[in-house]
């Protein structure tokens, strides 16, 4: 077909120049500007067909017209003239109107899923995982031009809570699918990022897409038709999005992103931020949620690897929305009458969480020539990807002498990039000067990165924009000139100077302007309270969910008091030991001779060194109680005999 496909574009191309061909494999297309010129081009198209002894399929062979005049000149063809199509899996409309109908029928076809997930025993993150990878591509296949209603999507959460059985009494579908460890759950969020893949696949696949959507937003009125290019606007316009000259848009808080060139992996997650404060602004009719200015999604996210399947169920009907309290379930059960039994005053969240004795129990705890180039990088490990900060570094082993370290640039802060602008680094570094370079490097993701552009088998990931620079700067040196290693048979040389590229890299990291660092601090601490205050709230309500489910909750429970152990001769640590100590400090206890060997010393100052870096004080320390810190660790080997010699 791929032969055929080529003589069908170079036949019509010679013979009906009039008509623009397109094809995917076994389906040809053609679009001309005149009925006249289709009916030739439909005439040789035929006439290629008998030359190669083929039969174009009358049942699926239409033609169309945007105008309807010209529809009925196309008439007496002798095909369907339609003003839409399923083309290619995809629905075509052939004018301003919209035509979505085989959509719904897709998603109404899932009925006998919704109808096995009831059934199934499978855990709930297998059954949500179901979500993705089988119910949204089947109902929603071809969403990317295809507009559906609200109400559609509003259809299908519903469909999905009630068959995996999430949605109990107030839990809105739209929060409870949202807020799991992906957004991709909930069906808009997994239109809106689909859209924004399928624009960034035909842009990259289609060298004049670019030029023609430029023109597009040039001539937009605000008017919106059936195709991908205005429901990118539609999607994107949901969550506080705008698309400027294209390629370039702004999100919801005013930034502007290269929709492009942004790695996939921050734009997802730019995008989950949005879609987040879409679906609070939308539960803020809830008196409840009234106040609900946003969703945190590192809070959201954090902790949850930590709960047991249980508790995660729980936590997420909680946020959901759920009536835990029996103030909210009299609404609906006339049972019940909303008074708490012991205090007589409305049995509200509030009351249980903060007041009433029934769950003191649970609220206790709570309150308030060659030369040798080492490149490496540095991720400072967060909380979560929203505080990460990322540097780069580079060494000459054989100057002994730093070469060039900075902080990692963008909102995008993670080790693999630092990797590559530190190998980016290095390779300015040698054209700069014209020397024949190694480069040692431990992440082996570049250093196989590097032999794929050597060999022209480069593969696209996330962080494109880096591996382009890196391509630009390879391909204006010779391959034998600058060579990328990761293993050496001299394993103590290139971990030497392996430390000192990462020391360099820290340093780098932690030397940022006195403005980001603040900002970053409070940020930090904000996020450190709301956590505490999330987890506080938490393990409240978990515990009073547990007692009414023993029914052991009662003012005469064990109170027994919890022990906490303070540490004492605790103070703050004034430096770190790896900022004082000279970086050549194990040469010079190789230097050094005494009684006590060598060896020894160099294996507790790493010892030392390690409990510095692991500890965030500083603590009074007995020569006793560092022989049994070293007893108890059993890293250290005493340079003394004992019984067994």
């Amino acid at each position: 077909m791929v032969l055929a496909g080529w003589a069908f574009h170079a036949y019509m191309s010679a013979f009906c120049p009039p008509v623009r061909t397109m094809s995917f494999a076994d389906n040809w297309s053609g679009i001309t500007d005149t009925p006249g010129s289709l009916a030739m081009g439909l005439q040789t198209a035929h006439t290629f067909a008998d030359s190669l002894g083929l039969t174009l399929d009358p049942g699926k062979t239409f033609v169309w017209a945007t105008q309807s005049q010209d529809r009925a000149a196309l008439k007496p063809l002798g095909h369907p003239v339609v003003q839409s199509a399923r083309e290619l899996g995809g629905f075509m409309a052939f004018g301003t109107f919209t035509r979505n109908a085989a959509l719904k029928e897709r998603c109404a076809s899932l009925a006998p899923v919704w109808s096995a997930l009831r059934r199934s025993r499978a855990p709930l993150v297998l059954k949500m995982m179901v979500l993705t990878g089988k119910c949204w591509p089947k109902a929603l296949h071809g969403i990317e031009g295809c507009p559906l209603p609200e109400a559609e999507i509003n259809r299908l959460r519903a469909a999905a809570t009630k068959a995996l059985q999430i949605r109990p009494g107030g839990v809105s579908s739209m929060l409870r699918l949202s807020i799991n460890e992906k957004c991709d759950y909930d069906p808009g969020f997994w239109i809106v990022w689909s859209c924004v893949r399928q624009i960034r696949r035909i842009a990259r696949a289609q060298p004049g897409f670019l030029l023609k959507w430029r023109l597009y937003m040039r001539q937009f009125d605000g008017t919106l038709y059936q195709g991908p290019v205005s429901r990118l606007i539609r999607v994107l316009s949901q969550v506080g999005w705008s698309v400027q000259e294209p390629p370039f848009v702004s999100d919801h808080e005013g930034i502007v992103h290269d929709l492009l060139r942004v790695p996939g992996t921050l734009l997802h997650r730019l995008l989950e931020h949005a879609w987040l404060h879409h679906v609070a602004a939308q539960h803020r009719h809830r008196h409840s949620m009234r106040d609900l200015s946003g969703i945190d999604l590192a809070l959201l996210r954090s902790d949850a690897s930590n709960l047991s399947a249980l508790d995660t169920a729980r936590l997420g009907s909680l946020r959901a929305g759920a009536f835990v309290s029996g103030e909210q379930q009299a609404r609906f059960d006339l049972t019940q009458t909303g008074v708490c039994p012991t205090c007589q005053v409305a049995d509200s969240i509030r009351h249980q969480v903060c007041e009433c004795p029934r769950f003191a129990q649970q609220r206790v705890g709570s309150q308030s020539d060659w030369h040798h180039l080492f490149a490496d990088g540095s991720c400072d490990p967060s909380v979560h990807a929203d505080f990460a900060l990322a540097a780069w570094a580079v060494v000459s082993a054989t100057d002994a002498l730093p070469v060039s370290c900075g902080p990692v640039p963008g909102l995008l802060q993670t080790a693999p990039r630092a990797e590559l602008l530190a190998m980016i680094s290095a390779a300015r570094w040698a054209l700069r000067f014209r020397k024949r370079c190694i480069v040692w490097a431990d992440a082996l993701n570049v250093v196989d990165g590097v032999a794929d552009i050597r060999n022209l088998t480069r593969k696209s990931d996330d962080n494109d924009d880096l591996w382009d620079v890196l391509e630009s700067l390879l391909q204006q040196m010779p391959a034998e000139d600058f060579l990328v290693r990761t293993e050496s048979p001299f394993e103590d040389w290139v971990a030497i100077h392996n430390q000192h590229a990462d020391t360099l890299a820290g340093f780098a990291n932690r030397s940022r302007p006195w403005s980001l660092q603040t900002t970053r601090q409070l940020a930090l601490e904000h996020h450190q309270h709301m956590l505490q205050v999330q987890r506080s709230l938490r393990a409240i309500l978990f515990g009073i969910a547990a007692a009414k489910m023993s029914g052991a909750a009662s003012p005469e429970a064990d109170d027994a008091e919890q022990l906490e152990v303070e540490l004492e001769s605790t103070v703050p640590r004034p430096f770190s030991l790896e900022e004082i100590v000279p970086v050549n400090w194990r040469e010079r206890i190789e230097a050094t001779e005494g009684r006590i060997p060598r060896k020894f010393l160099v294996h507790v100052c790493q010892f030392l060194l390690f409990q510095d870096d692991q500890s965030t004080d500083a603590y009074h320390v007995s020569w006793l109680e560092l022989v049994f810190m070293l007893h108890i660790d059993g890293s250290v080997v005493y340079p003394v005999a004992h019984s067994q010699g």
